[in-house]
């Protein structure tokens, strides 16, 4: 590379990941970035994902950029709408919204001493570094089952918002995250609904309600618990049980009474 050209970087997908890396690429001097982008918009997943009750399930005040704390969420967990605002306006603050290439939808990246990127519509970029950062869970998995269906389908991170449900028989294959948004959305307005599962998942109730007025005013509170989320996740306590009854091993010397998640939790958030 010529010492008189600064380094040429493209990013591929302009979701939290390729948002975030063009923000600090910026912030280390690295000036010719250009992210490219499918899409009509920036947001990744929070842009494609739109159907009825998608949120995050991570608390909000830990589902943010370090550089750019948010203390006005409206919930606990918030919704779609809310998330790709706040991505939408970091991008902005920060300054690589301008550096985004909408319906860019790559095709192939070769190297040949550099990188050219190529797009489905004829588009070329030159790179000296390349970043992907396309992420996965905008990605829809269809299952491959044999047989035919001739009434309306979709993908719930396709959501289909001209298709009234009201009235009709709908079923629903799959129980993940999305399911579990989406189906206590749709289970009022339905004549009946069938929700096919492979395997079964543990739940218990959620904390999505509003925030508090003046909550999220302590960023250190939140570091702490971002803190202590990750050790619990790293060194859980082995449980068994059902998930509304978990108790822990006896390896651990404890009793066999029975303990809540949010005790379970909060052992080994202080440990």
């Amino acid at each position: 590379m010529p010492a008189d050209r600064s380094v040429r970087v493209v990013i591929v997908g302009a979701g939290i990941g390729g948002i975030a890396a063009a923000i600090e690429l910026r912030r280390h001097g690295f000036d010719d970035v250009t992210v490219l982008e499918r899409g009509s918009r920036l947001g990744g997943t929070w842009h494609y994902n739109d159907y009825p009750g998608c949120a995050c399930d991570v608390p909000s005040h830990l589902y943010s950029f370090s550089f750019a704390q948010r203390r006005d969420w409206s919930r606990l967990c918030s919704p779609q709408v809310e998330i790709l605002e706040y991505l939408t306006a970091v991008a902005r603050d920060q300054g690589v919204d301008s550096l985004v290439e909408y319906g860019a939808d790559v095709s192939s990246c070769e190297w040949d001493g550099s990188w050219t990127v190529s797009c489905s519509d004829g588009r070329v970029w030159k790179a000296d570094a390349l970043l992907i950062a396309t992420g996965q869970l905008h990605q829809p998995a269809i299952p491959a089952i044999p047989g035919r269906f001739d009434g309306r389908s979709f993908h719930s991170s396709r959501w289909d918002h001209s298709l009234d449900l009201r009235g009709k028989r709908v079923a629903v294959i799959g129980t993940g995250a999305s399911a579990v948004q989406f189906v206590p959305r749709v289970a009022g307005q339905v004549e009946r609904l069938y929700v096919f599962q492979r395997t079964g998942n543990w739940f218990w109730p959620r904390a999505i309600g509003r925030t508090r007025h003046g909550c999220g005013r302590s960023c250190g509170v939140y570091r702490r618990c971002r803190r202590g989320f990750c050790l619990a996740r790293t060194t859980c306590l082995p449980f068994s049980g059902r998930m509304s009854n978990w108790c822990p091993s006896r390896s651990h010397g404890s009793s066999r009474r029975a303990w809540s998640p949010r005790m379970a939790f909060c052992a080994r958030s202080i440990a």
